[in-house]
């Protein structure tokens, strides 16, 4: 998959989808199915618009992501998209007008077809929605489709009630949302180093400071690490036992027996196991542990 920057000319046919995507949830993935298929049929590239960095900031909204737009980049690529238009947006972007933002996107490229949800919005306070958009489009013979509303047990699909159930720990409900198991990418980092007491190898995950963690507590994982995937135990929160009340994602491997320190590493979650508590001493807690570690996958 290429990266391509906003702005920037496109030589290949394109059929793009828009929005931001921040979670890529199952209505996010009916958008960009519909345009793979138009993207197949016309014989032109599949093409992901969205931001790189993180949207709410420059909103003044204390929110953060459900998946980094590296971690987008993950997703995309694994649905096999072509190519990935990036925009970086700040508080010059964010004033561009309606027109000038489908401008800018579609004077130096060979858009053929755009997809968008039904209550897709751009531009300098959101003027432009899909009416607009396809007033545009039809004065340049470019085709627009509009995937309407996706419900899910009466509730509409979005990012802002998968980040909900991330929140309250309900990682069953929020993986079928979002199609594909929640995730995170990091950096393996030295962390305790106690990984001794437990009997099993344990790596700390730097993470982007713009990550939605789920609530605190101890999860069912997996690791994917050089192209390999292990069960493991997952601590999102403190380490009570040991005094240390940081919030840090702290994992248990089963079955790893390789230095991976400074390596990335993906975790998926499958769900929650239980609360984090504070054991008398660590025997406890490494026994909690290698009870946890047998958790049904």
């Amino acid at each position: 998959m290429k990266e391509l920057i906003f702005g920037n000319a496109v030589s290949e046919p394109i059929c793009l989808a828009l929005g931001f995507f921040d979670s890529v949830h199952i209505g996010h993935r009916t958008i960009i199915e519909n345009m793979k298929k138009q993207a197949l049929a016309s014989r032109c590239k599949s093409a992901v618009f969205t931001f790189s960095n993180n949207i709410y900031k420059v909103f003044d909204a204390n929110e953060k992501q459900v998946y980094t737009y590296e971690e987008r980049k993950r997703v995309f690529d694994s649905l096999g998209i072509d190519f990935v238009v990036k925009a970086e947006i700040d508080e010059t972007f964010k004033k561009i007008s309606a027109k000038d933002f489908l401008c800018k996107l579609l004077d130096n490229s060979y858009v053929k077809h755009l997809f968008c949800g039904y209550d897709y919005k751009f531009g300098n306070n959101g003027v432009g929605n899909v009416e607009f958009l396809k007033n545009i489009c039809l004065s340049r013979g470019i085709d627009v489709s509009v995937t309407q509303q996706v419900d899910y047990s009466g509730k509409r699909v979005s990012t802002t009630l998968i980040k909900s159930l991330l929140q309250q720990g309900n990682i069953v409900d929020a993986n079928t949302l979002l199609v594909d198991k929640y995730f995170i990418e990091g950096e393996v980092v030295h962390g305790r180093n106690v990984g001794h007491i437990f009997g099993i190898p344990t790596a700390n995950i730097i993470f982007s400071e713009d990550k939605l963690l789920p609530s605190c507590g101890v999860f069912a994982t997996y690791a994917f690490v050089r192209g390999k995937r292990f069960k493991a135990v997952t601590n999102i929160g403190g380490k009570p036992t040991f005094g240390d009340n940081r919030l840090s994602v702290e994992t248990m491997i089963e079955g790893l027996n390789e230095d991976i320190y400074g390596e990335r590493l993906v975790l998926e979650f499958v769900e929650k196991i239980r609360n984090i508590k504070k054991f008398a001493e660590p025997k406890e807690l490494s026994e909690q542990i290698h009870k946890d570690m047998n958790w049904r996958s």
